[in-house]
C-alpha cells in the first residue's frame, strides 16, 4: 500500500491511496468509494485485485476519510468529479500504456459515472455498483421537495438517517464500521443529499451516450439506494458490451455482503473478459 496526497484545485489536501501487485500491473483499475465512507474500506477488494495482477488507485472524496473538508458535506458535486479528473490525469501520465477501468460505489458509482460519460474514449470499462441513479424515487416527492426548501437554507445540516445495519448482513461489518473512526456516523446532510439526487437526474439523460464496456450489479434488497438505478442503467446505456448482476436479497454494500465472495469472483471474472 502507497499512500499519497495532492492539493486539488480549491487548495485541499486530497488523500490517494494505492495497491500494487508484485509484478507489473496487467491493468488499473480506479476506485471512487462512497458517501460517508473511505478507500480503507476496501482493502480486501485491494487483495483480490493485486493477487490477480491488477493495481487498485484509490483517493478519499474532500470531506471524507483522511482528505480535508467539511465531513461528509458536498456543495457542489462536479467538484468531486473534477478531484477525480485530476486524480486520473496524474495515473494516466504515470501509466500511459495501461488500460484503466473506473469502479464506483453507491455515490461514488455516481461520481465515476459522470467522469465515465466524460471520458470514455480513454476508459476500458466502467464498474457501478449500488448506483444512486434512482434516489430520488426512493422517498415520496413531498420529502425531496422539503429537502430541497431545507438545503437552501441550512445544507449542511445533518438531517437524514443512515442505518448501518441495512449495509450488510454481515454483523462483524456492522461492528467494524461503527469502530471505524473514519467514516462519518452522523445523519447525511441534507444538502449532499440534495446534491446527488440532482446530479443523478442530469446523468439520467446522458446515459444513453454510453458505449464503453459496463459491469452494473447492486442488491435487491438495498433500501440505501434502489436496485431500479442499475436496471435503468442498464437497459438506458447505449453499450453493446453491457452486464447487469442482481445480488438476491443482498443489501446495499455487496462487495461486504456474508456473500462477497461471489460478487468479488464476478467483478474478477469481468475484468479479466475485457483485459
Amino acid at each position: 500500500m502507497i499512500e499519497g496526497r495532492f492539493q486539488n484545485t480549491r487548495g485541499q489536501n486530497i488523500y490517494t491511496v494505492r495497491w500494487m501487485p508484485e509484478a507489473d500491473p496487467k491493468a488499473i483499475v480506479l476506485l471512487v468509494h462512497g458517501v460517508a465512507e473511505h478507500s480503507g474500506r476496501y482493502q480486501h477488494i485491494a487483495d483480490a485485485l493485486t493477487q490477480q495482477g491488477y493495481a487498485l488507485f484509490a483517493l478519499d472524496h474532500f470531506g471524507h476519510g483522511k482528505s480535508d473538508g467539511v465531513r461528509a458535506y458536498v456543495e457542489n458535486f462536479n467538484d468531486l468529479v473534477t478531484d477525480l479528473e485530476q486524480y486520473f490525469d496524474q495515473i494516466r501520465q504515470e501509466y500511459p500504456d495501461k488500460k484503466i477501468f473506473v469502479y464506483g460505489h453507491s455515490m461514488g458509482a455516481l461520481v465515476g459515472l459522470i467522469f465515465t460519460l466524460k471520458h470514455q474514449a480513454d476508459l476500458a470499462g466502467f464498474l457501478s455498483s449500488g448506483t444512486p441513479l434512482m434516489l430520488d424515487t426512493a422517498a415520496p416527492k413531498i420529502i425531496v421537495s422539503l429537502a430541497n426548501a431545507i438545503s437552501r437554507v441550512v445544507p449542511r445540516l445533518p438531517l437524514i438517517p443512515l442505518n448501518p445495519k441495512q449495509l450488510s448482513h454481515d454483523p462483524a461489518l456492522i461492528q467494524a464500521h461503527a469502530n471505524d473512526s473514519l467514516i462519518y456516523h452522523r445523519p447525511a446532510r441534507v444538502g449532499t443529499v440534495v446534491n446527488i439526487i440532482k446530479s443523478a437526474i442530469q446523468a439520467r439523460e446522458k446515459v444513453h451516450t454510453l458505449q464503453l464496456p459496463l459491469f452494473i450489479f447492486h442488491g435487491t434488497a438495498d433500501s440505501i439506494t434502489p436496485p431500479s438505478g442499475s436496471e435503468f442503467l442498464f437497459k438506458q446505456a447505449g453499450s453493446s458490451d453491457k452486464t447487469l448482476k442482481l445480488y438476491d436479497g443482498m443489501y446495499h454494500e455487496t462487495h461486504n455482503e456474508l456473500d462477497k465472495a461471489t460478487v468479488i469472483n464476478d467483478i474478477l471474472t469481468w475484468l479479466n473478459a475485457h483485459n
